[in-house]
């Protein structure tokens, strides 16, 4: 029920609120549903038409602009943070490209090989370097990159897309989700593409997700889906036409590692409207239905749904594999810097960029513990957990702690959970440091901790500290680094993914005749 409002103010107070439904009334009221419908249609064929199309021909055809430089940025309208770890090295880096390219975000996460020219000015010219897209450049004209990376000047460029260099499966991002509400990113994509849709096992069909402009995809028409069972199944459509399906197991907020990724290098990067695949996929193992999800044999019923998605996807079809399980990757929440996924409540004197000591380099975390129950403490974001402990959760957390020159502190390190009733943090369960290193809290030295989450209450929370334990005064200064939520060992994924052609030609003819059926 609470709302976070958009203006300037301060303070926590009481509301009520009521959703408002929005009446479209015109000159003619009983025309109103078809001109709605139809800019609805008119807008998905411009979109899959022009930004879809348009993005092929990125990866055959030469695009020119001017390159400038914003300096080292790990944010961006992308929501793409932090940057996979190739991209903050040499002869990488992440881009804003400019807004005609943006594309309402379909080119975010898309990879360019950007090329010099002989023309420009300024104190660093650019030499050439893979880049990932992770921003937008309003004021950059089309085929204008700002570079993400410290230099000066404005420089000629040329750049190309090209198949990202990543070789794991793609992976998913959630942002205050829960079991009615969804909204995901998909990451790590060899290439781009332009549609997401997720299955719904009541009506065995696909529901297609919108793009947003911060790179994630909503469920706008729900259709039944909710409450979301523990696994969702994705469908990906590839700006090449490909199709991938996958099976992820959805959190709150979130970083999740999926089973299937786009074919790397192989058929080719240069129409969507070739020769139909004669591949073949399995239908989902679905418990609750046994029909095969097509996405094109319910006709005009599921044209409503589709309409706010992709061409592409209304005549998609085949089905998908079963994979999905339990957490299957590591949560950091502490790597060089806070990941994104928490907030620093602390009210211990805490530094997130201590220069040294580090156990792995350049930062880590110093905070002093006070006498006062001092913490180092993290917080989801958005108030929703991300820690879960249940045995389809996390398995449980490791930590690095330096006890500095004194060593010996007393710290218990704690799994708690905000009451926003109350506005206080309750213990669900807290261990002595100590009693987890099996020692004192070396001084001078690294040691590390883990903490077995069957030894902490199944549940879902969201927050972790450090605090004080000390009666007798303030402490010495204590350092922490690499924290991370550690995932169980994951079953082998039975996904199987598919890739088929799309007759984008034969689409449109088929909304041009639903558009003169409904005029």
């Amino acid at each position: 029920g609470d709302l976070d409002l958009g203006m300037a103010g301060d303070g926590r107070w009481g509301i009520e609120w009521k959703a408002y439904r929005f009446v479209l009334r015109t000159g003619h009221d009983a025309m109103a549903p078809r001109v709605l419908l139809l800019c609805i249609i008119t807008m998905s064929l411009y979109v899959n038409s022009i930004w879809g199309q348009n993005i092929l021909s990125y990866f055959t055809t030469k695009q020119s602009g001017e390159g400038t430089y914003y300096g080292v940025s790990s944010g961006g309208n992308c929501a793409l943070d932090p940057l996979p770890a190739r991209f903050s090295t040499a002869g990488y880096a992440g881009v804003a490209i400019n807004l005609p390219q943006y594309g309402n975000s379909i080119t975010c996460g898309m990879c360019v090989s950007v090329q010099p020219t002989s023309r420009g000015s300024g104190a660093t010219p650019i030499t050439p370097f893979i880049g990932y897209v992770n921003n937008k450049c309003p004021e950059c004209g089309t085929g204008d990159l700002d570079l993400g990376m410290a230099g000066d000047g404005r420089w000629g460029i040329e750049w190309k897309a090209i198949e990202c260099p990543f070789t794991n499966p793609v992976s998913y991002r959630f942002e205050g989700s829960n079991a009615h509400y969804l909204k995901m990113q998909v990451r790590l994509a060899l290439i781009p593409f332009d549609s997401v849709s997720v299955w719904n096992p009541s009506q065995s069909s696909w529901i297609s997700m919108s793009r947003t402009d911060d790179n994630h995809w909503l469920v706008s028409n729900p259709q039944g889906l909710y409450p979301l069972s523990t696994n969702i199944r994705v469908r990906i459509v590839g700006v090449t036409g490909e199709v991938i399906e996958d099976s992820v197991a959805w959190v709150p907020a979130g970083i999740i590692a999926g089973s299937a990724q786009f074919t790397p290098s192989g058929t080719s990067l240069t129409s969507a409207t070739g020769t139909p695949s004669s591949a073949t996929s399995s239908q989902p193992s679905d418990s609750t239905t046994s029909s095969s999800p097509s996405s094109s044999s319910s006709g005009l019923t599921s044209l409503l749904g589709a309409v706010t998605s992709s061409v592409s996807t209304v005549l998609s079809s085949g089905g998908g594999g079963g994979g999905g399980g339990s957490i299957s990757s590591d949560l950091p929440v502490y790597q060089n810097s806070l990941n994104p996924a928490f907030e620093n409540w602390s009210w211990a004197v805490t530094n997130f960029s201590n220069p040294s000591p580090v156990h792995s380099a350049p930062s880590s975390i110093s905070f002093i513990p006070g006498a006062s129950y001092d913490a180092f403490y993290v917080h989801c974001v958005s108030s929703s957990p991300c820690i879960y402990t249940s045995s389809s959760g996390y398995a449980g957390l490791e930590f690095y702690i330096h006890g500095g020159a004194e060593g010996g502190q007393a710290i218990d390190v704690a799994v708690v959970q905000y009451d926003r009733a109350t506005e206080k943090s309750a213990i669900i369960k807290s261990f002595p440091v100590a009693t987890v290193l099996g020692k004192p809290i070396p001084a001078n030295a690294w040691t590390k901790g883990y903490i077995d989450f069957s030894d902490v209450p199944a549940g879902a929370y969201d927050g972790l500290w450090f605090q004080s334990k000390s009666s007798s005064g303030v402490q010495g200064v204590v350092y922490l680094d690499d924290i991370r939520l550690v995932a169980r060992p994951s079953t082998p994924p039975n996904q199987v993914a598919t890739a088929t052609s799309l007759h984008t030609s034969c689409a449109v003819l088929l909304f041009l005749a639903i558009i003169v059926l409904f005029i």
